[in-house]
């Protein structure tokens, strides 16, 4: 995953020629390194954030707010079995270094929305990065997870399974976990000289 102008960019160099496809049902998500900030940000300003508590960081002691935001002024976007996005109420932590301000951990849990027809949740955790010799601050860890609730589909006979009428399965809840951890950051850089 590369980072350009904005933007998450997958990696498609190491799928040797094959185009990677999403999953048609799953857990996938986007905006850990940067989108899910300025829509947390923004939405928490225009919503209601106030101060929780102190807490022991891994290096340094953290100011942790509370935050949550209606739906009417959401900005998270979820798309739902249906395909279409929902823009659902939700809530959260951003914990915060005093000394500095940097963001050191995002919590983002949505509301039930029955039109999205599941609920999920996400944390990122922020540290010190050294790329290229210098300090960033990059997502080091990762967490999201969805809930579906029990659901009922329609297999047609064009299926694999041959039978004559259209049939009807239960699909019990499900729960899926995306565990990531952010590893392997360098720095992606060409030199140039220019001869006369």
């Amino acid at each position: 995953m590369t980072y350009r102008n904005g933007h998450e960019v997958e990696d498609l160099g190491s799928s040797n020629g094959t185009e990677k496809k999403s999953p048609e049902f799953g857990l996938t998500t986007s905006g850990e390194f940067g989108p899910i900030l300025s829509v947390v940000l923004g939405d928490a300003i225009s919503g209601e954030m106030f101060w929780d508590h102190w807490e022991q960081g891994k290096d340094t002691p953290l100011a942790v707010f509370r935050y949550a935001v209606p739906r009417q002024k959401s900005h998270y976007t979820l798309v739902g079995l249906d395909g279409k996005p929902h823009l659902p109420a939700y809530h959260g932590q951003i914990a915060v270094d005093p000394k500095d301000g940097t963001i050191r951990r995002i919590t983002l849990v949505s509301e039930p929305d029955p039109a999205a027809s599941f609920e999920s949740a996400i944390l990122v955790e922020y540290g010190p990065v050294v790329i290229g010799n210098a300090p960033y601050i990059c997502p080091i860890r990762g967490v999201a997870v969805s809930r579906f609730p029990e659901s009922t589909t329609t297999l047609s006979p064009a299926h694999e399974l041959a039978w004559s009428k259209p049939a009807e399965i239960k699909i019990p809840p499900q729960t899926f976990l995306n565990d990531i951890s952010f590893t392997d950051y360098h720095v992606f850089r060409a030199e140039m000289r220019v001869l006369p």
